[in-house]
């Protein structure tokens, strides 16, 4: 038994618009994409978490602590003068109160940075926000992080310090990546 086959007669238009749209597509797909639109795809690929966080207190710039303990402003002068007491006791004996030390706070950031893209940046800015014990935010930083080397797969451990940071107890600290970046906010970002 012979059997004969048929060959299907397809319109040749509709299968032209057909190819003529998926070629379409695919040139769109691999369009060039602007400096700023790669950048973006870059930045996608990264992700930070803070690790830790260290309270740094020293004595304010303009204050300084004598060897003797005894406070004095940075130009010589006493500062906020001690107070003299003789009262209760005869006049006999001085009671010295001492004035208080105003403290500068930076804060030292631990931050694990991970890329996970094919491509790597020179660095990442990443968005460092102070929180309260309640939740609010208080603060916020554009962080720079110099990783020139953060190649795909990669995390590396990073110290930034903050300076003079107004920080009261119980407050906390947020380290992250934005994914999406407003193009009128991109001038605070390095890689831009």
């Amino acid at each position: 038994m012979r059997r004969s086959f048929r060959l299907l007669e397809v319109p040749v238009a509709p299968v032209a618009l057909l190819v003529t749209a998926g070629f379409s597509f695919l040139l769109l797909a691999c369009a060039e994409k602007s400096p700023d639109e790669k950048v973006e795809a870059m930045r996608g690929r990264y992700s930070a978490e803070l690790t830790n966080f260290v309270v740094l207190e020293e004595p304010a710039a303009d204050t300084m602590v004598e060897p003797g303990g005894d406070e004095m402003s940075a130009d010589g002068g006493g500062g906020e003068e001690a107070v003299a007491s003789d009262e209760g006791n005869g006049g006999d004996d001085e009671v010295m109160e001492p004035a208080p030390v105003e403290v500068s706070r930076d804060i030292l950031l631990d931050i694990l940075v991970q890329n996970t893209g094919s491509e790597s940046l020179p660095g990442i800015t990443v968005d460092v926000s102070q929180i309260d014990p309640s939740g609010t935010a208080k603060n916020g930083w554009k962080v720079f992080l110099e990783l020139p080397n953060l190649a795909h797969g990669m995390s590396e451990q990073v110290s930034y310090v903050l300076e003079e940071v107004d920080y009261e107890e119980g407050d906390g600290f947020h380290a992250e990546v934005k994914t999406s970046v407003p193009s009128a906010e991109r001038g605070d970002y390095a890689e831009f």
